[in-house]
């Protein structure tokens, strides 16, 4: 986490159980790396993918806190997880969204969340009634140069 924005640190340290990325490429890869290196109180990352060579980019002790499954099937509404990290392909992003809303966990989305507008209403519709958070990640409006540019050029 960028030391310049110490607020989502703070907010975001209460991550100390366990929390679900679905994804195997190369945006799941960032984002399990730094979710290994910035939140210590971790104790599982459970990787939702076909794709097993993910583990690869990934050193043996960082390994002993990822788990591998290849669908979301394991999931039961009364798990004790209650939050996911969607990164897996664009098309695929409602249905995951849905299931996973549907389960119970409040969820961050790569963007884009969906597709259409039906698609958008639906998940707003599944979040209320299920009392979940969607977010969307927009990892690049944190990006330091665009802080940087913020704070030297726009006053």
């Amino acid at each position: 986490m960028h030391k310049y924005f110490p607020i989502l640190k703070k907010k975001f340290n209460r991550l100390n159980n366990s929390i679900i990325v679905v994804g195997g490429g190369r945006w799941a890869t960032i984002i399990i790396n730094e979710l290994l290196l910035n939140f210590k109180g971790l104790k599982k990352i459970i990787v939702v993918t076909k794709n097993k060579n993910i583990f690869d980019n990934f050193s043996n002790k960082s390994k002993k806190k990822l788990k591998y499954e290849s669908n979301l099937s394991f999931l039961k509404k009364e798990d004790k997880i209650k939050f996911a990290i969607i990164a897996n392909k664009n098309k695929n992003h409602f249905s995951t969204s849905k299931l996973l809303i549907q389960r119970g966990l409040n969820i961050l989305v790569e963007k884009p969340l969906v597709e259409t507008a039906s698609q958008y209403k639906i998940l707003l519709s599944l979040s209320k009634t299920n009392n979940c958070k969607v977010f969307v990640s927009m990892p690049f409006y944190f990006s330091y140069y665009f802080y940087f540019f913020k704070q030297r050029y726009i006053k």
